[in-house]
């Protein structure tokens, strides 16, 4: 219910380090295994 909160006040501030489109799911995928990434990984559809 917090996050819900949060997300509704606008609280909480997520870091995105790659923005792919879902054809590029492979590469984002890449990019996870190797660890290297700050902040979280966005597929757009």
């Amino acid at each position: 219910m917090k996050a819900i909160l949060m997300t509704t006040v606008g609280n909480n501030h997520v870091h995105v380090n790659h923005n792919f489109p879902l054809s590029q799911a492979k590469t984002a995928h890449n990019l996870i295994e190797q660890g290297h990434t700050i902040g979280k990984i966005v597929l757009s559809i």
